[in-house]
């Protein structure tokens, strides 16, 4: 069964076969799996993670990664760029929850999903995302910045996003 409204169902996560236990549990939310971003972290990686009570945001520190979350936005910043969350991060009994797939991502991983045991299963990969400033191409960020701006100013980010992968697909065939 799949949850199509905002009550939560408890999740298993595991990483490389190992569950990933936290005081606040993995939660499928809206489609969305969402994992505690300090025990996700600490389960693929040896880091550092603050929070910025002020700022409601997490950065973690990791060798060959730098990610910061803030609650309520409907992105990350990994390595210098900027991954979209389906679903925006919150905050549950103290705890910063984050969408799994963008998380996995920028450390390198990719999820597999059992509908049958409700797990999500993580596999390390082996490299952390690559960073923006090596990813990125200036002039096609600069051009493809004011293209979103002529076409969608004022829209909400899921409208400059569609215009911006429209731009993308026509360029790319």
């Amino acid at each position: 069964a799949t949850l199509l409204n905002a009550s939560a169902a408890s999740v298993n996560v595991s990483v490389d076969g190992k569950p990933i236990t936290a005081d606040v549990a993995p939660q499928l939310i809206n489609n969305t799996t969402y994992v505690p971003i300090r025990a996700f972290s600490e389960a693929l990686s040896d880091c550092d993670i603050t929070w910025e009570q002020i700022y409601k945001r997490a950065t973690v520190s990791a060798d060959g990664l730098k990610l910061q979350v803030v609650a309520g936005e409907t992105f990350l910043v990994a390595n210098n760029r900027y991954l979209y969350l389906r679903e925006p991060a919150i905050i549950q009994n103290g705890r910063l929850l984050v969408p799994i797939r963008p998380m996995a991502k920028s450390f390198g991983a990719e999820v597999g999903w059992d509908a049958k045991t409700y797990t999500a299963k993580i596999s390390r990969g082996d490299d952390m995302i690559e960073d923006g400033e090596s990813f990125y191409k200036e002039n096609d960020v600069y051009w493809l910045s004011r293209i979103i701006n002529a076409e969608s100013d004022g829209e909400p980010l899921e409208g400059m996003i569609a215009v911006g992968n429209v731009v993308l697909n026509r360029v790319e065939s």
